[in-house]
């Protein structure tokens, strides 16, 4: 007959391995589930090191993989945005990243939003502004009267920003601005040196990108409540939302992962991006010097990317809902559009931002290259 204690533990023993059992297999179930892909469309031509934060960090890091999603991306040439949103609204792509500008444009103007929405505020202050040369006499918009303002393009958000401007200062935007396309990088600034253009209007990192080609550049006075905006978010149609949140979630957690790796260690993000991207590595300087340049218009970037410590909400990705108010203004839509709710979500929010911080800033600091 067997004794108490023999059978406790047999019984023991037998509980000991089933549960190891089904911790293998529920391992195993885990490894072999196919990760979501999801086709990822950026609305603009180049794969820059400024969006690292969605590319090489979460690909390099594991962090897509450790939200089981594989991600595959897309760029737009000429199409900008809207062409984003159009490849997002017909279901070739799943997930867009660039400005809200084209489906409010399109709600201000009577048509649908195409069932898009914004789950994912990548910029918290608005990015664009309006600069000159360090040397030159203008100190406000009201100088710039009949003078040329230079564009990334005539579509672009510059050509909004400087109206925006010259209505603040009571002047007729389109009486007294004229706008030119001159293109980012060296030919925009080739067109500001000879006087082509007497300023440039666009993104805070496109200035830095010129500054570490030696120019110096001073930011016109930015009016009243402009600041209080945002830039460029990540969108989807509501559906897939809805019927992919698990995978939405997840590509939006490894974002929200990296940008706070960013934020830490700029140099690390520089060194990953080129590593996954060495086509992107600066041809004709030392590769240290490129690596200082990009580290320099990464640090631009983040200044957008940062949540600012009076920020009520700390969490990567939220939309302030009075900031939307403020982008309706400066786009002169605030009189056709009443309700932006429909336009955004911060439904996924919380979990987006269920990770912890604390691993992920000490892997920034002690990132060492392979």
């Amino acid at each position: 007959m067997h004794s108490p204690l023999r059978m406790h533990r047999a019984v023991r023993r037998i509980a000991a391995v089933l549960a190891s059992t089904l911790t293998f297999a529920a391992a195993s179930h885990a490894q072999n589930t196919e990760p979501a892909k999801v086709r990822y469309v950026f609305a603009f031509p180049v794969m820059s090191v400024i969006v690292a934060n969605q590319t090489s960090i979460p690909r390099f890091m594991g962090y897509f993989e450790q939200e089981n999603v594989s991600v595959q991306y897309s760029l737009t040439a000429a199409g900008g945005t809207a062409g984003a949103v159009q490849l997002i609204a017909s279901r070739n792509q799943d997930i867009g990243s660039g400005t809200v500008s084209p489906i409010l444009e399109r709600a201000a103007q009577g048509n649908d939003d195409l069932g898009i929405s914004f789950f994912y505020n990548q910029l918290r202050d608005f990015h664009t502004y309006l600069g000159v040369s360090a040397s030159s006499p203008v100190k406000s918009i009201r100088e710039l009267k009949g003078l040329s303002i230079g564009v990334p393009s005539l579509s672009s958000d510059g050509v909004v920003v400087a109206r925006y401007y010259a209505k603040e200062a009571g002047m007729d935007p389109e009486k007294d601005l004229k706008f030119v396309a001159v293109g980012v990088g060296a030919q925009a600034l080739q067109a500001l040196k000879t006087g082509q253009v007497a300023a440039l209007s666009t993104t805070e990192a496109l200035f830095a990108q010129m500054e570490t080609m030696g120019q110096q550049f001073r930011m016109l006075p930015v009016p009243p409540g402009s600041k209080n905006a945002f830039g460029p978010g990540i969108f989807a149609k509501r559906e897939y939302i809805q019927n992919n949140r698990k995978t939405v979630v997840g590509v939006g957690r490894a974002i929200a992962k990296s940008t706070l790796f960013m934020l830490t260690n700029p140099e690390a993000a520089v060194r990953i991006h080129w590593k996954v991207y060495p086509e992107q590595i600066p041809q004709g300087i030392p590769f240290e010097q490129a690596v200082k340049d990009a580290v320099h218009v990464v640090k631009a970037q983040l200044i957008g990317l940062k949540i600012d410590e009076s920020d009520k909400n700390q969490q990567f990705g939220y939309y302030r809902p009075e900031s939307w108010f403020d982008f309706l203004r400066i786009y002169g839509m605030d009189n056709r559009i009443k309700d932006p709710t429909r336009f955004y979500t911060n439904d996924l929010i919380a979990d987006i931002n269920n990770f912890d911080k604390s691993q992920v800033i000490e892997q920034a600091r002690n990132f060492r290259l392979p």
